[in-house]
């Protein structure tokens, strides 16, 4: 029986960990500089413009943003 649960307990997790999507990129001027504290806003318009997630930009202009 406790087999059972073990492997459930697993593929609960991996479920879990298939929901995490991340999205990265980086912000550049039209000169090719990087843009340094830009702030990167990820909304769903379709739920009262809720936000998904954000993040600001490094300052070599990268930046990562995680959803669950």
């Amino acid at each position: 029986m406790t087999r059972y649960i073990i492997t459930l307990l697993s593929l609960l997790h991996c479920i879990s960990a298939f929901g995490q999507i991340s999205i990265q990129g980086k912000i550049i001027d039209p000169d090719a500089k990087p843009v340094v504290s830009a702030n990167i806003t990820i909304k769903n318009t379709t739920e009262l413009n809720r936000i998904l997630g954000f993040a600001i930009s490094k300052p070599d202009g990268n930046y990562s943003i995680k959803l669950h």
